[in-house]
């Protein structure tokens, strides 16, 4: 059973990597909503026009108007409904050229890196665009599927923010972050057929990934 966290309507999210959920399938919650000024800001950082983002420093996700919240379907997936999420923008992503248009389907694969050492870890954060995570085609409703890697966790901060968190580092409870276990380090988007249509590094520690206008 899927867990509403808050309406979601036409959307604007942004998910800059941070977490830890202790919300699970079946489990009730109540409706969150996310204060104006975390949907404004994003905790310090611009949207530009893109409904649904992801981001570093840490890896967190926010939510921009019209969306309102979060729909929680276990600790390792989210779920944010956006808008025209064929088109997808990148800031301070080197080697990528923005915006990447993939109107067919895509998945973005999001790495850190390990606990010792600087060694990427791959697929930190997998977002979707169907429910199935094939990257074959668009969700009917622009519904983006936002899932952790597994010994991960995501979390929803009082004021709605979405965080991230690989329990390596962090362990398998709490809100504490670690680098660069919790911070986002590469990006590569997928066509339908599994190539990879743009993928670059994250050059300041604050990049960001923007899905969808709005």
């Amino acid at each position: 059973m899927k867990v509403k966290i808050a309406a979601v309507t036409t959307a604007s999210i942004f998910l800059v990597v941070c977490a830890s959920l202790s919300i699970y399938r079946g489990r009730k919650a109540p409706t969150v909503h996310a204060a104006p000024a975390a949907r404004e800001s994003g905790a310090g950082q611009s949207d530009g026009d893109s409904p649904i983002n992801m981001g570093g420093g840490s890896i967190y996700g926010y939510l921009h108007p019209p969306a309102t919240g979060w729909t929680i379907v276990s600790q390792n997936e989210v779920d944010a409904v956006g808008n025209n999420i064929g088109v997808i923008k990148t800031e301070d992503v080197s080697g990528i050229t923005s915006p990447v248009n993939v109107p067919n389907g895509w998945v973005i694969r999001i790495s850190n890196k390990k606990k010792v050492g600087s060694a990427e870890n791959p697929n930190a954060v997998v977002i979707c665009s169907d429910a199935h995570c094939t990257g074959k085609s668009l969700d009917p409703t622009n519904t983006v599927y936002i899932r952790a890697r597994k010994n991960s966790r995501w979390t929803v901060s009082t004021n709605a923010e979405l965080h991230f968190h690989d329990n390596d580092c962090d362990g398998t409870t709490g809100t504490t972050e670690n680098q660069p276990c919790d911070y986002l380090f590469k990006v590569r988007i997928q066509s339908p057929n599994g190539h990879d249509v743009a993928s670059g590094e994250c050059t300041n520690g604050h990049c960001k990934i923007g899905i969808g206008t709005p």
